[in-house]
């Protein structure tokens, strides 16, 4: 082989070796920086309040599940959808409504409740909280009515979904044409 032939030939291998080296060198940054891409973080709108509610009065067949997440989706369940966990509608909640539910949240004292006699009744309640200042769960039975109040509305929140139905509807006070 002549040495023009050897020089040619290798340059021409280290020629490819370099393609092939960087290349190498282009995907494994490729896989590293895509790997540590940052995260989707979800935005917290309510201030680290979160909960989840379940009430289920066995006399009266009826069953309640609520959830809220920070980022202000509520979750709802009732009836048989209550009982197996499972939630059947949800929905963003404006900050009025967070507010509200935070206040009603206070207001029942859920958090303060030693033993299992949460009040009057024998209604089932199950609630845990989680907010910036920790965690408090409870699990008793009966009824303040300031947690009557909480769960009324968490049902109010619920029948939000209908609103435009119900808005869509005949107004019952229409004039009657003569016929």
């Amino acid at each position: 082989m002549s040495v023009y032939l050897r020089a040619s030939l290798r340059v021409l291998l280290g020629a490819s070796l370099t393609w092939v080296l960087a290349a190498s060198c282009l995907s494994t940054a490729c896989v590293s920086a895509c790997d540590s891409a940052p995260s989707a973080t979800r935005i917290d709108r309510t201030n680290g309040l979160r909960f989840e509610f379940y009430w289920s009065d066995a006399s009266e067949g009826r069953a309640v599940r609520a959830k809220l997440d920070t980022d202000g989706t509520y979750f709802f369940a009732g009836g048989t959808d209550a009982n197996y966990e499972d939630f059947s509608w949800s929905m963003l909640l404006n900050e009025a409504q967070i507010e509200t539910i935070r206040k009603l949240v206070d207001a029942s004292e859920l958090c303060t409740v030693v033993g299992d006699a949460i009040g009057p009744g024998e209604c089932a309640i199950e609630f845990t909280k989680r907010d910036r200042n920790g965690k408090c769960s409870v699990r008793g039975k009966g009824e303040t009515a300031a947690i009557a109040a909480f769960r009324a509305y968490l049902v109010k929140l619920s029948l939000e979904r209908f609103a435009d139905t119900m808005e869509a509807l005949p107004k019952g006070n229409a004039p009657k044409s003569a016929h």
